[in-house]
């Protein structure tokens, strides 16, 4: 723990390829590519919801964001504490200690329970808070019944992040991504017939019911997710490796440990969450087209960028895996291959959002007598997409890294202090701004200025390397 870490540079040239050699493409992708794909699901499921509430009403898609954002707000912090199981699992895993691996998702669903009243709490208020940030009426109204079913579903979600962790962990994402996928395709089946209703023979067997059936789909497509984790995880060869059943001992070391570690991965999602409902909310102060614009640029990113978080992801496991066999150099190749999977992805499709900005809009046009309009404007907003989209691939992998490691208060202390320079350089344009536009501009161009900071701290900070000498689990359990 004393010496001075490894620097970050490439290991020793050797005899295989870049794509076959241990940490190389190929293993990078076999085990990244399913929780791409996965959180590319979950991406669809929200992307589902906001198309065909675009072809519902103007209304309703003005609302979703917001509300989607301020869900994911209140979920943000537990969901971080759960999702941090991953690296407890995946260092037991790299330091062969599977007898400890059930002990760790048994406390993480311990920790998950604890949020309960939180998620039960938050469908009191919501109208409440969408107003005192300045939304009246309609868009008010359906924010709020968009919040109080998501926030129900949120609490399958947490208990989901937990269990899924044991297979991302342990290596077996693809049993993630089967799971998830499958999940994603019954949300859109179920969209559609909770927002439009369903008629069979001449009979209206659903009645239609807009927002609140998104918010009903969701809920229930998350909740059976986490039944059919659960029963997956209880199989006779987990329960027998892993000890999921036998060996559980109640530990407040072990409890606390995880707690402390995951309340900072949590709070770091919590803070950037805040961030961008902050941003949210200001732009629908702006009006109906600034908000559905918005809101139609950012859901189109997040259907082609959310599989950067299934790569992140990847990485924090592989990474932990490499730092709980003893092998940190092993977890920096890991990364640096994960940064060109990255920057190629980003960086292919951020040509096609200034090049061709028409092809991400289709599918929203029906139903919105308005959106020439919008669409004019969402063209603009791309634009600033393109850009933060690949710096926000090389800090959120960065991140990833990180987090594999244990150098989790560094994560949290550098985004609370970027984040609060975004908002206030955001707040800022009320004083400058001659009109509306303006304003909306400028929020935009202190979103993509808090990503671009965010990709040169973390790069700083993985190159100097002291990341690499952090563990989450024991000492004496890491071979040197």
């Amino acid at each position: 723990m004393g010496s001075n870490p490894p620097l970050p540079s490439a290991p020793a040239a050797e005899h295989t390829s870049w794509w076959g050699r241990p940490c190389g493409g190929r293993e990078v992708i076999a085990l990244a590519l399913p929780l791409m794909i996965s959180t590319l699901s979950y991406s669809l499921m929200q992307f589902c919801d906001r198309v065909f509430l675009a072809w519902h009403s103007p209304t309703a898609l003005a609302a979703v964001m917001p509300a989607g954002v301020a869900a994911w707000t209140i979920m943000s912090f537990p969901f971080g504490v759960a999702l941090y199981t991953n690296v407890f699992v995946a260092q037991y895993f790299g330091a062969k200690q599977d007898a400890k691996i059930g002990s760790v998702i048994w406390h993480g669903l311990i920790l998950a329970t604890i949020f309960l009243p939180l998620f039960l709490s938050s469908v009191i208020w919501p109208h409440w808070v969408f107003q005192l940030a300045g939304h009246q009426g309609a868009i008010a109204a359906e924010e709020a019944v968009y919040f109080r079913f998501v926030s129900i579903g949120s609490i399958a979600h947490v208990y989901g992040g937990v269990l899924s962790s044991f297979f991302i962990g342990t290596g077996r994402t693809r049993v993630v991504m089967f799971v998830d996928v499958s999940v994603a395709i019954l949300n859109v089946l179920l969209d559609w017939v909770l927002i439009f209703g369903f008629v069979f023979a001449g009979a209206t067997l659903v009645e239609p019911l807009g927002i609140k059936g998104a918010a009903i789909a969701t809920t229930i497509a998350l909740s059976l997710k986490t039944i059919v984790y659960s029963v997956l995880a209880m199989s006779k060869s987990n329960r027998k490796k892993y000890c999921l059943l036998t060996r559980f001992k109640f530990s407040w070391e072990l409890l606390l440990r995880m707690l402390r570690f995951g309340s900072s991965n949590g709070l770091q999602f919590l803070i950037e969450c805040m961030g961008i409902a902050i941003f949210t909310l200001m732009i629908a102060n702006l009006g109906e087209i600034p908000a559905a614009a918005t809101t139609v640029a950012i859901s189109v990113n997040m259907m082609v960028f959310v599989p950067i978080w299934g790569l992140s992801t990847a990485v924090s496991a592989m990474v932990g895996q490499q730092i709980g066999e003893g092998k940190p150099r092993m977890a920096i190749r890991a990364t640096w291959t994960s940064m060109v999977i990255g920057l190629i992805y980003t960086g292919v499709f951020a040509l096609f959002y200034v090049l061709t900005p028409s092809l991400f809009l289709l599918g929203h046009h029906a139903g919105a007598e308005n959106f020439e309009e919008i669409s004019e404007l969402a063209k603009s907003l791309l634009i600033f997409v393109a850009v933060y989209c690949v710096f926000d691939s090389i800090q959120i992998i960065f991140v990833g890294a990180m987090k594999g490691a244990g150098d989790i208060l560094f994560v949290v202390l550098t985004s609370l202090i970027c984040s609060a320079l975004f908002v206030g350089f955001g707040f800022i344009g009320y004083f400058t701004a001659a009109n509306q536009q303006q304003l909306l501009f400028w929020w935009w161009w202190s979103l993509t200025g808090w990503l671009v900071l965010l990709s040169f701290v973390f790069a700083a900070r993985f190159l100097n390397g002291n990341w690499t000498s952090k563990r989450v689990i024991e000492s004496n359990l890491i071979e040197p």
